[in-house]
């Protein structure tokens, strides 16, 4: 008995000293400490008419930096609440989270729970790899105690509420509440900010623009973490879960002055160079009249066309004898017009936006009036997709039909 003790003994000594080893080697290959004065994140340069109105960028990574007394406090709290409860207790691991997580991993046979603390994200965020190898887990919670030790958790969350990739090309929260939004960081709802610290665990799954039921339910989940946490109350939490949140499409700066922007872009990269212009987040003030400017492409454009008219019918861009087919067209064509008509999206308390409604053909109205001759959501001058649903010879006439409106064009 007291060799197999003095067996044991040995292998556990043995045992601890290979930990030690490997926990050494990994420390050796860390790299070089963060500093706040070493955080140099990539920023979105935003280019401006004479005046004032934004009507460009240059980036690659779509950033706003936001300084940590910027964030209000709610925002922190919903990001804490989602992601890292015991943020402001832990030095830097979570082991009950992640041996919770072990478990509910083996359980299902798949990753579905992450046990990593905000820490450990900003450590391999800013410093490691994204690689799934369990050597680069070992380097992120090594990584991760001595973040702790060397920053404070307000610049820790400085670095991560800044960092993190929130879909929709927004790094950070100053971007995403610009682009989801549109505005500034310090006005979010706390309705608005739990929708927002939903997205770092799937952006694209909890994307309130392609995703919103997914993204109501994960909302619906941050707004609750919070309440348990002590953050709001559970009467705020219900108001909030079913308070409606408006959003925002992406806006295509390109669409406005393209030539002169990507004009600008080639004379600064000449002038201070590409790093400057996609990376430091210059402000770019040009002599543009932005509203001249889109009304100059307008007269173009109506030259062109009239050019085109000119040259004769080119013939159709498809046939179409199911009539299914055509009821696809026409709804499709409804929809996109819908949407550019209005970049703003409501997201209800049921996860849906406001129902556009099945597609009208009847020429009238659910109270029985008849509708206008163009929708509301077509702007007059506009190039339309229609349907030819009959030709007269003998008048001389083209009867077609798009989106949910009838019309007619002289031959």
């Amino acid at each position: 008995i007291r060799n197999l003790i003095l067996v044991f003994l040995g292998l556990m000594i043995a045992g601890v000293f290979v930990v030690l080893g490997i926990v050494a080697k990994f420390n050796s290959d860390l790299p070089q400490m963060i500093s706040l004065a070493d955080y140099k994140p990539l920023l979105v340069s935003e280019v401006y008419d004479r005046n004032g109105k934004k009507f460009g960028e240059f980036f690659r990574e779509k950033r706003i930096l936001v300084p940590y007394e910027g964030i209000p406090k709610t925002v922190i709290q919903a990001f804490v609440a989602a992601e890292d409860d015991t943020f402001f207790e832990h030095t830097g691991i979570n082991y009950f989270a992640i041996a919770r997580a072990f478990f509910a991993n083996l359980k299902s046979g798949r990753k579905s729970q992450g046990g990593s603390t905000i820490t450990q994200q900003v450590a391999r965020s800013l410093l490691l790899s994204s690689e799934k190898t369990y050597g680069r887990k070992i380097r992120e919670v090594l990584l991760a105690q001595k973040m702790e030790k060397a920053l404070k958790k307000e610049e820790i969350l400085y670095l991560y509420l800044n960092q993190i990739y929130l879909g929709q090309g927004a790094h950070g929260v100053g971007a995403a509440a610009q682009i989801y939004f549109r505005k500034s960081v310090k006005d979010l709802t706390v309705p608005e900010a739990a929708i927002l610290a939903g997205l770092p665990q799937a952006p694209s799954r909890y994307s309130p623009i392609s995703n919103p039921a997914s993204a109501k339910e994960r909302q619906r989940y941050v707004i609750h973490r919070m309440s348990e946490v002590g953050f709001i109350s559970k009467g705020e939490a219900e108001a909030f879960a079913n308070e409606p949140v408006k959003l925002y499409v992406w806006q295509n700066f390109r669409e406005m002055a393209p030539s002169y922007l990507e004009t600008i872009r080639q004379m600064l990269v000449s002038e201070i160079g590409e790093e400057q212009v996609l990376d430091k987040g210059v402000k770019i003030y040009t002599g543009l009249d932005l509203d001249k400017q889109m009304k100059a492409q307008e007269s173009v454009q109506t030259g062109l066309r009239a050019l085109d008219k000119r040259q004769g019918f080119r013939g159709p861009l498809k046939n179409l004898t199911d009539s299914k087919m055509v009821a696809e067209l026409l709804l499709e064509t409804r929809n996109t017009l819908m949407d550019e008509a209005s970049p703003e999206r409501v997201l209800k308390a049921d996860g849906t936006y406001d129902p556009r409604g099945p597609l009208n053909l009847t020429d009238k109205d659910e109270k029985g009036a008849d509708v206008p001759a163009l929708a509301s959501y077509i702007p007059i001058g506009k190039i339309v997709t229609a349907v030819v649903t009959k030709v007269d010879d003998v008048a001389g006439l083209t009867y077609v039909r798009f989106a949910e409106n009838k019309g007619l064009i002289d031959l």
